[in-house]
């Protein structure tokens, strides 16, 4: 199996117009072995190749000039975002992969999405969004595990969600969080008629903005080292990956020996550059715009697993130095390690000669994968 890891930026000054490991033991374990059981030699560095349009086209989003006073570069994707989008917190959302919870509104607007495996072989997707003040519908939303918390420590959000297994309450209640199930629930949360409870729970921007002035919680980033998250080549430059020693090819990559009720898998479009997801078999939509999901950096990160207590519900070692993975990007691939050393530090993705990987702009997709679980690319 295979795995993956931008740029510091100040905080600007803005008026808002609204408001003002749980184990920490990292005990060594032998990584899980490719599924294609490569020998990975070390590598001979990055390889940034310039190209004369990446994307053909004029939006100022994919400039490597600066479009526009009062914008600045995501520190999701590293497209240019407003200030004020840049400066408000983001939210990281619960979407479940039921089949009968799909389609999901908002889930593209992730610029960072998360898929791990929860219980009775079913996962979850916790999506992170900036922007999210100005959507109308966000949803459907379900339930977070204690993992989940321990990756959106690392970008300070807002987190949503409808319910937790109790083994989250403690590190739930250190962070600012909206749950579905709250007494106060329904100043941010509301239930439509499209589909039948609990696959129809929904949040507007607005309710979350009532929320955070209600809740008192802080609206306005206010620590750059939230920022510090990632590296990326700039946005006419690709990551080619082509000087590494052991790269493999990857147009195809197959998720579901892993994730095998939802049965992910993605298809790598060279006119464009980027993957584009499926799930039972057919395009992974968001119903807000008709238009699939689709990333252009794919990480995979072998993480060690086990049954909590109950026998039912996974635990992950979020908090690791030992572990394994893949990174995928413009059709290649190459082995990756991975770390985090503490609740708030960012997970950092290092190649085979221990220098951190460089992320091409554009959307990304992390798999936290089961140590013992296969997947295929090719």
């Amino acid at each position: 199996m295979k795995k993956i890891r931008m740029f510091i930026i100040s905080i600007v000054s803005i008026s808002i117009f609204l408001i003002g490991c749980a184990n920490t033991n990292n005990t060594a374990l032998d990584p899980s072995p490719s599924v294609l059981q490569p020998t990975v030699a070390p590598t001979e560095g990055v390889a940034v190749t310039p190209t004369e349009d990446p994307y053909t086209s004029t939006d100022p989003l994919w400039l490597d000039e600066h479009p526009a006073d009062g914008t600045s570069r995501s520190y999701l994707t590293n497209m240019w975002v407003t200030n004020e989008v840049q400066a408000i917190r983001p939210i990281t959302v619960m979407f479940p992969t039921d089949q009968i919870a799909q389609p999901q509104y908002g889930i593209g607007e992730a610029g960072i999405l998360y898929e791990i495996m929860a219980e009775g072989g079913i996962s979850r997707m916790m999506g992170v969004i900036q922007g999210w003040h100005t959507m109308e519908k966000i949803g459907n939303i379900r339930s977070m595990r204690d993992y989940f918390v321990y990756v959106a420590k690392e970008w300070d959000p807002i987190m949503i969600h409808h319910g937790n297994i109790w083994y989250a309450d403690d590190v739930l209640s250190s962070v600012d969080h909206i749950d579905g199930t709250s007494g106060d629930a329904s100043i941010a949360f509301y239930r439509a008629a499209d589909k039948e409870a609990p696959h129809n729970s929904y949040v507007s921007g607005q309710g979350i903005l009532d929320y955070i002035d209600y809740a008192g919680f802080s609206l306005v980033q206010t620590n750059s080292d939230y920022f510090d998250h990632f590296i990326f080549t700039p946005i006419s430059v690709q990551n080619t990956l082509k000087d590494y020693t052991e790269v493999y090819d990857a147009t195809y990559i197959d998720m579901s020996a892993s994730f095998s009720v939802d049965a992910p898998y993605f298809e790598y479009n060279e006119e464009d550059g980027l993957y584009y997801r499926f799930m039972y078999g057919k395009e992974h939509i968001d119903a807000a715009t008709g238009e699939q999901l689709s990333f252009k950096n794919i990480i995979v990160q072998n993480a060690y697993w086990e049954y909590k207590p109950d026998g039912k519900y996974l635990g992950f070692l979020m908090h690791d130095n030992t572990h394994d993975g893949w990174f995928f990007t413009n059709g290649k691939a190459i082995h990756i390690t991975w770390e985090k050393i503490s609740d708030t530090s960012p997970t950092t993705y290092y190649d085979d000669n221990g220098a951190e990987i460089v992320l091409n702009t554009g959307k990304t997709m992390i798999f936290v994968n089961q140590e013992d679980k296969n997947f295929i690319f090719e």
